[in-house]
């Protein structure tokens, strides 16, 4: 979630259990550059990006050239724009979720990340007992 108001939406559905939150950590200049090369396939839905997760078959041109951009990926200003409201405003989520962060450095390559993603979810949660405050009679 990128708000509170996500955030809390999230939480109260009943079919969803946050047990824990990935922030992936990565720098403001690559996050852009990654932002800017993202694409999509409106046939299949699929995911790629130019640089760092590229078709399959690069030289397909009919599948290069049918991949489209998400509205306002194509403009950095409007990247640099969500992005600053993004910084404003991870230190809310995060307080949100106080205790269920896991932090994932997102500066490596796209397998490493994955890997990284991996462990994380697939690793047991702690949960720590805490007891009730006793009551004074």
């Amino acid at each position: 979630p990128r708000t509170i108001q996500q955030a809390d939406a999230l939480c109260k559905k009943s079919t969803i259990r946050i047990d824990r939150v990935i922030l992936i950590q990565v720098k403001y200049g690559l996050c852009v550059e990654r932002i800017l090369n993202r694409r999509i396939d409106p046939i299949t839905g699929n995911s790629y990006n130019l640089k760092f997760n590229q078709p399959p078959i690069p030289d397909d041109a009919e599948l290069v050239n049918r991949l489209i951009r998400r509205d306002g990926d194509d403009d950095q200003q409007n990247i640099k724009v969500r992005l600053n409201y993004f910084h404003r405003n991870i230190g809310n989520i995060l307080n949100y979720f106080k205790g269920r962060i896991f932090v994932v450095d997102g500066f490596n390559g796209v397998s490493d990340v994955a890997k990284a993603l991996m462990r994380e979810l697939m690793s047991p949660i702690v949960i720590q007992k805490i007891d009730a405050p006793k009551q004074q009679l």
